[in-house]
Parts: structure tokens; C-alpha cells; sequence
């Protein structure tokens, strides 16, 4: 996902699913502050996803599953349960294998 995307500011819904999407989330995402909803499931990406994620206030749904994330959810993401954010799916891989699996249990 190119970085240019932070320039739309104006976005609220971003539905990129199923596009084999490989690389990592850009830190720019976080600048897309009307954004309400983010499904990104069914794709390639991987890396660590970026704190700038929790900088969207306006965010209520979120799906990242079937994804290859690593790391650790960062302590911004954890609060998207507190905010009301549904969140949907979990960080890993569609495998046989979990190992790479980030433990999302902040958001369960």
C-alpha cells in the first residue's frame, strides 16, 4: 500500500480485501482521521502494524484477518475496544501454521 495514502484525509471507508495486497501498513494510514471504516482482510501484508492505526477516532470497523502481522498489537489499537471499534477476524496467517501470529488480546 503506497504512502500517498495518508493524503486522502477525506476518506471515511477503505474496503481493499481480497487484492493480494502484499508489504506492510504505511504509518500514513494514521493520517486519514475521518476514516470509519478499514477492511484490508484476505490480503498479503505483513510487518508490524503501525501505532498511527489508534490515531483514528472515528474508526468503528476494522478487519485485518488473513494477513501475515507480526509483533505485537500496539497499546494505541487497544483501546479501539474501548472506543466501540468492532473489530473483526484476528492477525494471522490462513495456515496451518500460527507461528508469526501477533496475540490480539487486548481486542478480544
Amino acid at each position: 500500500m503506497p504512502t500517498e495514502i495518508g493524503l486522502f484525509t477525506r476518506l471515511e471507508s477503505l474496503s481493499l480485501e481480497g487484492n493480494l495486497l502484499t508489504g506492510s501498513l504505511p504509518t500514513e494510514l494514521g493520517l486519514c482521521t475521518r476514516l470509519r471504516s478499514l477492511t484490508l482482510g484476505k490480503n498479503e501484508l505483513s510487518g508490524e502494524l503501525p501505532s498511527e492505526l489508534g490515531q483514528l477516532f472515528s474508526l468503528r470497523t476494522v478487519s485485518l484477518d488473513g494477513n501475515r502481522f507480526t509483533g505485537t498489537v500496539p497499546s494505541d489499537l487497544c483501546d479501539w475496544k474501548d472506543r466501540g471499534v468492532a473489530y473483526t477476524g484476528d492477525f494471522c496467517p490462513q495456515s496451518t501454521s500460527n507461528l508469526g501470529c501477533i496475540e490480539p488480546g487486548c481486542l478480544q
